[in-house]
């Protein structure tokens, strides 16, 4: 299937009979529907599970602390960034970062059997300074994670109401999620996709693209585009080392 190109306004019962018409064998009256308890399922799923072969991946899981060096300031020199779980606590993991001599430290969920991941380095804003992702949790179709930096403390990625802002990747067979960058603006903004399937027959899904401009560590939604299509679609498309 051949993914169309869809203003970022269209609505997607729209889209979803541009499908119909050029083949697409599910109903408009189910597409339209289930348009947002499919997307309020997603979420759900995405929330309990996690990639099915997280327990085969040898990184995974840790009890030693994990130490890394970012440039979380952005001055060019190394800060040292260790993760750890919190010893008296299964449940929590310990960020700690020192800059310029100064130790800061944030407590973050854990739900992970296997333990602490890998910690990711990024630039989410491409301002020159990094944001560290961390995994809070790991199941068998999705991981789970929260971005976090220096904006005015050792701090979450959030959205305006100051809720830390998920990202999400894996999803199984039934589910699309995945995160990452594009250029805008002069710039560059964060993405996140989230579908769920419609048609098992053609493995047809329905889901939306969103993007955010982050500033100051606040993602505020730029764009919202609403799809329907093969995991391949360009809407779909979204991967984590863009952000890198």
């Amino acid at each position: 299937m051949t993914p169309r190109t869809t203003p970022a306004n269209t609505p997607a019962s729209d889209i979803a009979r541009r499908h119909l018409n050029s083949g697409g064998n599910t109903t408009v009256q189910k597409i339209v529907k289930t348009t947002v308890p499919l997307l309020a399922s997603v979420a759900t799923a995405l929330a309990l599970t996690a990639p099915a072969d997280a327990a085969s991946d040898p990184t995974v899981g840790r009890a030693k602390p994990i130490d890394t060096r970012v440039d979380l300031d952005g001055d060019h020199r190394p800060d040292k960034v260790v993760l750890e779980v919190v010893p008296d606590n299964p449940d929590e993991q310990q960020l700690v970062a020192t800059v310029s001599g100064i130790r800061l430290t944030a407590r973050i969920p854990l739900h992970s059997y296997p333990g602490i991941r890998p910690l990711r380095v990024v630039d989410i804003d491409a301002d020159g300074r990094d944001e560290i992702i961390v995994t809070e949790s790991v199941g068998a179709n999705t991981l789970g994670f929260t971005a976090w930096g220096l904006f005015g403390g050792l701090r979450p990625v959030t959205s305006p109401d100051g809720t830390p802002l998920p990202l999400w990747e894996g999803g199984g067979a039934s589910a699309i999620a995945r995160y990452g960058c594009e250029p805008a603006d002069g710039g560059q903004r964060l993405v996140t996709v989230q579908a769920g399937v419609i048609d098992w027959e053609n493995f047809v899904y329905q889901g939306e693209r969103v993007t955010y401009a982050v500033h100051d560590g606040v993602a505020v939604e730029a764009t919202r585009t609403p799809a329907v299509g093969p995991r391949d679609a360009v809407p779909f498309l979204a991967d984590p080392q863009t952000c890198a």
